[in-house]
C-alpha cells in the first residue's frame, strides 16, 4: 500500500507526488475491502434507505455504497422521476476544479486540491449499476457463504449446494407393510403398504412361517442392506411379536422377506429401509 513517510528533522516539501499519493492510498485502501468479498462486487455498506412508489419522487437516506470496485457517499436528498420508469440506479458524480479548493505550495505552484465525489441516485429506463433498492453487503455475503445448505440443490454453482454427499442417500428407500396376524392367512393375501413401497404380497404361507415378496420403485441395484423393525400390532405385545425373519433374492425393484413367529398368534407389522450398498 502507498504510504506518505514523515522525515526527522521536519515536514519535507508537498510536491505533485504528494498530493498525488495521499487520496490514492486511501483509495486502495478501501478498494481492498471490496476485493476481499468480490471483484466488481456494487452493494449498499449501509444507510441509503428509500421507498419507491410508482410515479412518485422518491426520497433516498444518506449512507455508504461500493460503485464500480469504489466506496462513495450517497447523500440524502429527493430524486425527481424524469423518465417513464420506475427504476433508480446509482451514478458517480464529481466535483472538482472549485476555486475555493485552489492552495498555494511551498514549490510555488498552485494546485485544487480537493475533489468530491458521491454515488447520486438516478432515475433511469434500465439498471446498469446498482439500485437503489439492490443488495446490501450482507445480501453479498450470504451469497458467498452457505448459510441455509440445502440437500436437494442440484446445481453446483449455487451457494447452497453441498459438495461430496454421500451418494447413497439419493436412492434410500423407507415404507412399511402392515402384517398383522403372523401365518393361518391365504396365500394371495395382499397387505396394505405405506412410503416408498408399491406392492407386498404373500407368496408362501405355513402353520407359523410366511414368505412376502415386497416391491418398490427400482433403485438402480440388487447390491442393498434392508433395515428392519417389526411393529407390534397386538393387544399384548410382550407375546404378540416373538418373530425372526430373513430378507433374500435382492432385485432392484423387489426382496423377498420371509418370517416365522414362536407362538401360534403373532401380530406385527414391518417398516423397512433399503441403503444400497458399494460392494466394488
Amino acid at each position: 500500500m502507498d504510504v506518505r513517510k514523515n522525515f526527522a528533522g521536519g515536514e519535507i516539501e508537498i510536491t505533485n507526488d504528494e498530493i498525488d499519493l495521499m487520496p490514492k492510498s486511501n483509495q486502495a485502501a478501501l478498494h481492498g475491502i471490496n476485493a476481499g468479498i468480490g471483484s466488481g462486487a456494487d452493494m449498499i455498506i449501509s444507510g441509503v434507505g428509500a421507498v419507491i412508489d410508482p410515479g412518485v419522487d422518491v426520497t433516498v437516506l444518506d449512507g455508504y455504497v461500493f460503485l464500480n470496485g469504489e466506496m462513495l457517499k450517497v447523500d440524502a436528498g429527493v430524486v425527481p422521476k424524469t423518465v417513464a420508469s420506475d427504476l433508480y440506479q446509482f451514478e458517480k458524480v464529481t466535483v472538482n476544479n472549485i476555486a475555493e479548493w485552489d492552495r498555494n505550495y511551498r514549490d510555488a505552484t498552485t494546485h485544487n486540491v480537493y475533489e468530491k465525489n458521491r454515488a447520486v441516485p438516478v432515475n433511469v429506463l434500465v439498471i446498469t449499476t446498482i439500485s437503489v433498492v439492490g443488495d446490501t453487503m450482507l445480501d453479498v455475503m450470504k451469497g458467498l457463504i452457505q448459510i441455509q445448505s440445502d440437500w436437494t440443490q442440484a446445481d453446483n454453482t449455487q451457494p447452497d449446494y453441498i459438495k461430496n454427499k454421500e451418494s447413497f442417500l439419493t436412492s434410500l428407500l423407507q415404507g412399511q407393510f402392515n402384517i398383522g396376524l403372523v401365518g393361518f392367512a391365504p396365500v394371495s393375501t395382499l397387505y396394505t403398504v405405506f412410503g416408498g413401497i408399491t406392492s407386498a404380497q404373500k407368496v408362501l404361507d405355513g402353520s407359523s412361517q410366511e414368505v412376502i415378496s415386497v416391491s418398490f420403485p427400482s433403485i438402480g441395484t440388487s447390491n442393498y442392506q434392508v433395515l428392519v423393525g417389526g411393529l407390534s400390532a397386538g393387544v399384548a405385545p410382550l407375546d404378540d411379536n416373538d418373530i425372526s425373519y430373513v430378507t433374500y433374492n435382492h432385485q432392484a425393484t423387489s426382496f423377498q422377506f420371509s418370517i416365522s413367529g414362536q407362538g401360534a398368534n403373532e401380530f406385527v407389522n414391518i417398516a423397512i429401509t433399503i441403503i444400497p450398498l458399494d460392494l466394488t
